[in-house]
């Protein structure tokens, strides 16, 4: 096998010294970059991790002072541990131009690579692009790359048009040619679905190695990234090697050790030599995808047969021999003008990344003949828009282009006001490129008609506020909003996410979403801000409304109803866990309802929590704080919570109770009347609830029954309960409820105590003395009102209290000694009080 012995020329450069500090130009911002033109450019980076760069020249690391001397330290994140600080979360654009002779030698220690540790634990935003490493020597630990040891970010967060040639990466596990570890910031793989980092237009052709036998941990490598759990990788492609002949290594991948955790591979490919005798889960593209919900996809991708042995296999992708892998038939739904070319001269023949465009072909829009999309004169200059056209659609035409048939174009920018119209259900305008408009936030241009817009680029596209009848997503690299958007047709998530980005899609009333989850792999809507809205007349509602994932059943008159869907956490204590969906339900009419409410989700919105024995829904009343759990039906199969006998509707989530108490208990309170005690509970839900029994206690320890009442089974409706003690004792009450389950299990409630008169005003201070903290307890039946004097009567605190009730006093700030607490009633009554 071929080694990479030209790595140690890197040894053979000449030493020189460089001084540290500043820059070749800029101030740090997006509009003004700091410019990194040298090795003392690049060095400084460190010292400033969260602003932008730019390279602007070639840059040689032969020596890089004030680092571990002659070696490079990488920029932020580099430790012995995994704790998170001084992570590099900037934006640093490499511009083309090459890093070369990159040494980093550190054994054994975690996150490293030219960069460190790349973003962050809380998801922020972080790109390294356009950088091109040449003739590296990495050593490292856990999390090892040539460019970046790992990634920890979210869906903005990108290594793009990035490549590492010539030398070797060694390390101990989570070790790639390019990058260590690429995964998501959220922690459960159903949370990250939508969080992936991406690796897009990536390449490595270097060897990548076990570090040393003796490391505790070797699994997950790859010749592109070691790990890509929770991941993802995009239109990219690894050469070199892969050497793993260790029978305690595992996870050994020609593109990548691992996808497992949901991790994507889209539209990728892999020659590496995969060396890896003896070693567990070993693939010429992937080592190990996972499995049930933790399994990765990937989508037509592939790995050389002719590199490997005959037994080969791959735990996903397919393996091609080489002249397949140089054949553009080979490759299902790869884009070879935009992304990719070939040419047998050029990288051994294998597929590489087009030359950027300098200039597309445009195309604008003149309707000065027609509305025909199909009519050259209707266009400057006059020729009918092709497939790798950027199309412009300008306001105040004579005519607005109309679409009669199916056609393609890269870009399309629709200017305010102006119409773009697919007329006829079988017409479409599908787009690999950008949608654009002129502002993108005003949203008046409109795309209208029973045709289709397709977006279905390579990578990710965005979509600008505008009006839209009928759109299709489908686009693995995933699409975001620019501006709030208007759908009034359908809606389909074909592939890939739409992200809301902290917009709002506004659903028309006769506007329809469709979602899709297969393999446990999403097709959605979604955002961590921003929702999806609609109006509609719900007149005796029966079903799914607008595709959002809702049912609604009611034999009531709902009226206009507005209804929206979001992604977020809504709650996070500790007794109510909420899933990533919420609904928020506004009816005209909202009493009395007795409806049926059937929510849906997708795994990938689970958040960290599963669908347990205690997985169920919550409201919470417009106004309130507080999340009330209702019982609910589930049917995990199907992905549904079913609550049943809603009277009313608000807002509700769904998720996980720690310890669900069988009823949900809104007030439970006792008060005297004549002389009797009545006792009033009610409930807002319960679930197998057999009956209640009501305690007395004389000393708050030992008490005994006086009634009970059964219970409503399973509910989720409003409950009123009442009962009377007729048989009361004087003094100080206490009381509590006892709730018990048809299996036998019992909750108690808390205890709630009233002073029973012996006669008219007798009034009862306890403790006494105190420390400015004591209760009242006081009969009858009116307001009694009551003051606080000092020794030289000075009024301290005037107030009431309430008959057949304890009141409770806090005066913690009164100085010590005797005052004195007047009580007005029929004659006046004063009692000492004594402070500590």
């Amino acid at each position: 096998m071929k080694k990479f012995t030209n790595i140690f020329l890197i040894f053979l450069l000449g030493v020189t010294s460089v001084e540290a500090g500043g820059f070749a130009g800029g101030s740090g911002t997006k509009q003004d970059p700091f410019q990194v033109a040298t090795a003392h450019d690049l060095n400084e980076v460190r010292n400033h991790p969260d602003k932008y760069f730019i390279q602007v020249a070639d840059i040689s690391l032969n020596v890089v002072p004030f680092n571990m001397g002659n070696y490079w330290t990488p920029i932020g994140g580099n430790r012995y541990s995994d704790e998170l600080t001084d992570n590099f979360t900037g934006h640093y654009n490499g511009q083309g131009y090459v890093i070369s002779n990159l040494v980093v030698v550190q054994p054994g220690q975690a996150n490293v690579g030219l960069f460190g540790h790349v973003g962050s634990v809380d998801g922020v935003t972080t790109t390294i692009k356009n950088v091109n490493l040449y003739n590296v020597l990495i050593i490292g630990g856990k999390a090892t790359g040539a460019l970046v040891g790992r990634v920890t970010g979210n869906q903005n967060t990108r290594i793009e048009n990035c490549s590492v040639k010539l030398g070797s990466v060694r390390g101990d596990a989570s070790t790639g040619g390019l990058i260590g570890a690429n995964n998501s910031f959220m922690i459960t793989s159903v949370a990250a679905e939508g969080y992936r980092p991406v690796v897009y237009k990536c390449s490595a052709e270097v060897s990548v190695s076990v570090r040393s036998y003796f490391s505790e941990d070797k699994s997950k490598f790859g010749a592109l990234v070691g790990c890509n759990e929770k991941g993802m990788i995009s239109h990219s492609y690894a050469k070199g090697e892969v050497v793993a002949n260790d029978s305690t290594a595992s996870f050994i991948g020609g593109l990548t050790g691992s996808a497992g955790l949901r991790g994507i591979i889209i539209n990728s490919y892999s020659t590496a030599v995969v060396n890896a005798e003896g070693a567990n889960f070993v693939g010429g593209l992937i080592g190990n995808i996972g499995t049930g919900r933790n399994k990765g996809i990937v989508y037509s991708s592939y790995w050389s047969r002719d590199h490997n042995s005959q037994d080969m296999i791959s735990a996903g992708g397919e393996g091609l021999s080489h002249s397949a892998l140089q054949d553009p038939a080979s490759f299902t739904n790869w884009d070879f003008f935009n992304v990719w070319q070939l040419n047998p001269k050029l990288n051994g023949g294998f597929p590489y990344f087009a030359e950027k465009l300098t200039e597309k072909s445009k195309k604008i829009w003149t309707g000065l003949v027609s509305s025909s999309w199909n009519e050259p004169s209707n266009w400057s200059p006059h020729e009918v828009p092709s497939t790798t056209d950027r199309v412009t659609i300008p306001s105040g035409t004579s005519h607005s282009p109309i679409v009669e048939a199916s056609v393609m174009v890269t870009d399309l920018l629709v200017e305010d006001d102006a119409l773009l119209t697919l007329q006829d259900t079988g017409s479409s305008l599908t787009l690999t490129g950008t949608l654009s408009g002129s502002q993108e936030t005003i949203g008046s241009a409109s795309i209208r008609g029973a045709g289709i817009l397709v977006l279905a680029g390579s990578s990710l596209q965005s979509i600008p506020a505008m009006t839209i009848d009928n759109m299709v997503v489908n686009n693995a690299n995933n699409v975001q909003l620019a501006g709030s958007i208007t759908v009034n047709g359908t809606l389909t998530m074909k592939q890939g996410l739409l992200d809301l980005r902290g917009f709002e899609i506004t659903l028309g009333t006769q506007a329809d979403l469709s979602e899709t989850e297969n393999d446990n792999i999403s097709s959605r809507v979604y955002g961590s801000s921003g929702l999806i809205r609609t109006h509609r007349l719900l007149d005796n509602p029966s079903g799914e409304i607008a595709g959002m994932g809702v049912e609604i059943i009611s034999a009531s008159n709902m009226g206009h109803t507005l209804i929206e869907r979001g992604h977020s956490a809504l709650n996070e204590g500790d007794e109510s866990k909420s899933i990533l969906r919420w609904f928020n339900i506004e009816p005209a009419n909202n009493k009395d309802l007795d409806a049926t409410l059937v929510f849906h989700y997708f795994i990938s919105e689970l958040n960290i929590y599963g669908e347990n024995d205690n997985f169920s829904l919550f409201r919470r009343r417009h106004g309130d704080t507080e999340w009330v759990w209702i019982p609910s039906e589930l049917d995990a199969a199907h992905r549904v919570l079913t609550a049943n006998h809603v009277d009313e509707f608000s807002t509700w989530t769904a998720g996980s109770t720690d310890k669900p108490l069988p009823i949900v208990l809104l007030s439970w309170e006792a008060r005297p009347v004549d002389n009797t005690v009545e006792l009033n509970w009610i409930t807002a839900a319960e679930i197998n609830n057999n009956y209640f029994t009501v305690e007395r206690s004389s000393n708050g320890i030992d008490f005994e029954t006086i009634s009970t009442l059964a219970g409503a089974g399973t509910s989720s409706r409003t409950n009123y309960y009442k009962t009377i003690d007729d048989s009361p004792v004087t003094g100080l009450v206490y009381y509590r409820l006892k709730q018990t389950d048809y299996n036998g299990e019992f909750e108690y409630s808390k205890i709630v105590s009233i002073y029973q008169k012996a006669y008219d005003q007798d009034i009862v201070i306890y403790p006494n003395p105190s420390t400015g903290v004591f209760s009242v307890a006081i009969g009858g039946e009116q307001t009694i009102q009551y003051k606080i004097f000092d020794m030289q009567g000075r009024l301290v605190v005037s107030s009431n209290t309430q008959p057949g009730q304890i009141t409770l006093v806090y005066l913690p700030q009164l100085q010590k000694g005797i005052y004195s607490m007047v009580f007005y009633t029929h004659d006046v009554q004063s009692k000492k009080i004594q402070i500590l």
